[in-house]
């Protein structure tokens, strides 16, 4: 099986999506397995725009669960990534984070369409694009995006 390919019969997890993620523009140095956050929780892959890998460069967290809900994305809020895919047994859940109560942006993606999901985001998921969305986003709205809350960086600041 290709490295960006996913099995039907295997269930997702943070390693079956790195590849993704290199390929829409996250480097190696700008990935980290098994990221531990301040408060000690873990997120199994966070994704950076650039060093150091903090709140404010940080892109895209990928967690690991049966399931995801609100409560779990909720739980790496302090990482700042405004994206948030959690590996489900359903598929790929993407989440927005923000100020508020998370928010799914569709449904489980089948693990068989994973591939397709980040060649077709690609453009958005780039480490540029949602590094610009969540800093620059709320003073420009060209940089902004459905996708990122631009009031995540002032809040966890704040915290």
């Amino acid at each position: 099986m290709i490295a960006n390919q996913v099995s039907m019969n295997e269930p997702l997890n943070a390693s079956a999506i790195r590849p993704h993620l290199n390929a829409v523009g996250y480097h190696a140095n700008l990935l980290s397995s098994d990221f531990v956050l301040a408060e000690g929780r873990r997120v199994a892959l966070a994704a950076f725009s650039q060093s150091p890998a903090d709140a404010r460069s940080a892109c895209i967290a990928v967690l690991e669960a049966d399931e995801g809900s609100p409560e779990l994305v909720s739980s790496c809020r302090a990482l700042a990534a405004p994206i948030v895919f959690v590996c489900g047994r359903n598929g790929l859940e993407w989440w927005k984070q923000g100020i508020g109560q998370p928010e799914r942006q569709r449904s489980p993606i089948p693990p068989g369409h994973v591939p397709q999901f980040f060649k077709t985001h690609a453009d958005d998921f780039a480490p540029s694009v949602v590094y610009r969305a969540k800093t620059w986003g709320r003073f420009d709205t060209q940089f902004q995006r459905s996708f990122v809350d631009f009031g995540l960086m002032p809040l966890v600041e704040e915290q």
